[in-house]
């Protein structure tokens, strides 16, 4: 262990992990070591079906491990039930590819949901609710419904109603794969503005030139485990 981390505390800690999915015949991760320190911003890489999503899976506690341990934010999740399981999502927010939009609530109503299904009380709600929508630029959105919204746009309600929550840690599992490089780059920006300001962020991406350009600290994934770790420097 180096020294820096010896100093600083993970947030995601994965040791020795295996996790093959029901009906395949080879693990997708098999003796995968991950470490994401507080405050850091990590950017997961590799060809599709390496394994990224799952890693997110794991660390969100929707999947769970065959072997190895997982801890976050210090407590062990490896085997964690129903009632830890919601805990953990308030600590730990999960922005996926296909936004999960409810399409018959408006865009406050949907970031709404999420904090009345966490136990945040009406009026707290809507303070949030109000910060959130600020935060990505969307003020003006809150009572329109889904379908109204561009697919950048959908992907920014995304992101407010992950912020809603005050995540410790935000998961985000190819956030920019349905959108142009623009509305890519701008909902890295947006994650990047949360991890300034205090938040671990795990993503994973496809998008190679993206995280290079934002420097990001990136972790191929490749054979079931971490094989390459490179320290991108910023192009901008």
């Amino acid at each position: 262990m180096s020294t820096q981390h010896s100093r600083t505390r993970a947030a995601i800690l994965l040791e020795g992990v295996r996790r093959t999915h029901p009906g395949a015949g080879q693990p997708t991760l098999d003796g995968l070591d991950l470490r994401v320190d507080d405050g850091e911003f990590v950017a997961l890489t590799g060809e599709s079906g390496s394994g990224k999503s799952t890693i997110i899976g794991l660390c969100s506690g929707r999947q769970q491990a065959d072997a190895g341990n997982i801890r976050i934010l210090g407590r062990d999740i490896t085997r964690i039930g129903a009632n830890r399981r919601a805990e953990l999502r308030r600590r730990v927010a999960t922005i996926f590819q296909e936004y999960e939009l409810l399409p018959d609530r408006t865009i406050g109503e949907n970031i709404a949901f999420t904090l009345e299904i966490n136990g945040i009380p009406g009026e707290e709600r809507r303070r949030r609710v109000d910060e959130a929508l600020e935060l990505v630029g969307l003020p003006s959105r809150r009572e329109a419904l889904p379908e109204q919204l561009s697919g950048g746009e959908q992907q920014r309600v995304a992101v407010a109603r992950a912020v809603a929550l005050r995540p410790s840690i935000i998961l985000a599992d190819e956030p920019t794969g349905n959108l142009d490089e623009e509305n890519g780059e701008l909902i890295f920006d947006l994650l990047s503005t949360l991890n300034q300001a205090g938040t671990t962020v795990l993503v994973t991406s496809h998008d190679v030139n993206l995280v290079t350009r934002l420097g990001l600290r990136t972790l191929r994934i490749h054979d079931g485990r971490v094989r390459t770790y490179r320290r991108h420097q910023a192009g901008r």
